[in-house]
Formats: structure tokens, C-alpha cells, sequence
């Protein structure tokens, strides 16, 4: 039996120039994921491996990995070693924010070289099968989003990062705070 499992949100970054590391940590943690290495593309052979293991990674120009989606719900009992070497050198903070089958959310979170997984607690994230039912009934562009201000929460796990939610159609979102737009009392 497997567990399935969504992606919530993420913000993931790995520099260009950390590539390879990626996989080299992935060679030393798992040989059979890694069996051999041709001379392709380093950003080919990692996107093969997050194939392999359920994932698609997005690329910027410049050949950062600058997000990744999950390609279907499955388990893979590799998904942990793949996270593991990407947090070798991914950039602080970056993080994925996941729910299981039995509505616990947890997120993994890459600091200086580490993953910490952890669970937390995010409002208003419906189950992935009502977030697509609500989202197939309700025309979400066409709502004027009024934030909740009494449920402003800090976004876990993502410094200067809160998650709001809207008054008229019970949508989450999540802002940037920059220094620049608080009013300090003086």
C-alpha cells in the first residue's frame, strides 16, 4: 500500500554552479539511484534523477533550480535521499510545504547544508481533493481579495513571510514583509 501525498507551496533554490555537488552527494548517499554517469548536462542528469523519484525540477535561465513540482502522489522511499542532497546546497531558507493522505501537513526546510523535516500548521489549505473541487466551482479571478488581518500569521519556517487569508472566498496567500512597508511609530 502506498501513502500519497501533495505539494502545498515551495521556494526552492539551487545555484548553477552547486549542480554537480547535488549530485555527487546523491552518488555517496544512494549508488543504485545514481548507477553511472554519462556526459550529459549536469541540470539533465539531476532532472532524470528527480524523475526517478517522482519530482520535475524548474530551471532558470541562467541554470539555477528555481522550483519543482511533484510529478504524481506517490511515495518514494528515495524521496528522503534526494531531499537530503539537494539540502547539501540549497539556499537557506528555502522550503517545501507538504500535506499527506491523512491531512498532516509537514514541511522540509533546507538550512546550511541540513534538511529538517517538521510538521506545521498552515490555515486554510483544504484537503487537495476540496482545494480542486473549489477551485473547478469558483471563479477565484474574479474575486477582490480582502485579507483577514486578524488571522495574520508568520509563515512557518520562512523569515519575513506572512500567510493571510481572504474574507470573501477563504483563499490563502502569503506576502513578503519588507522594512519598507511597515509604518514605524516613533
Amino acid at each position: 500500500m502506498s501513502f500519497h501525498q501533495y505539494l502545498i507551496d515551495h521556494a526552492m533554490w539551487v545555484d548553477a554552479d552547486k549542480v554537480e555537488a547535488v549530485i555527487k552527494s546523491l552518488q555517496e548517499k544512494d549508488k543504485d539511484l545514481v548507477p553511472s554517469i554519462e556526459s550529459k548536462d549536469p541540470s539533465e542528469i539531476l532532472s532524470d534523477l528527480a524523475a526517478q523519484v517522482h519530482w520535475d525540477l524548474s530551471w532558470s535561465d541562467n541554470g539555477d533550480i528555481d522550483g519543482l513540482m511533484l510529478a504524481d502522489s506517490y511515495t518514494m522511499n528515495a524521496q528522503e535521499t534526494f531531499m537530503e542532497a539537494l539540502a547539501t546546497q540549497a539556499r537557506p531558507g528555502s522550503f517545501i510545504n507538504m500535506i499527506g493522505e491523512d491531512q498532516v501537513v509537514w514541511q522540509w526546510y533546507f538550512d546550511h547544508g541540513k534538511l529538517f523535516e517538521r510538521d506545521v500548521k498552515i490555515q486554510g489549505v483544504p484537503h487537495p481533493d476540496e482545494a480542486t473541487a473549489a477551485a473547478e466551482s469558483a471563479d477565484e479571478s474574479s474575486c477582490k481579495h480582502e485579507p483577514d488581518v486578524q488571522g495574520v500569521t508568520p509563515a512557518d519556517g520562512a523569515p519575513g513571510i506572512i500567510d493571510v487569508i481572504c474574507t470573501k472566498c477563504g483563499t490563502s496567500g502569503s506576502m513578503r514583509l519588507l522594512s519598507e512597508d511597515i509604518n514605524w511609530e516613533e
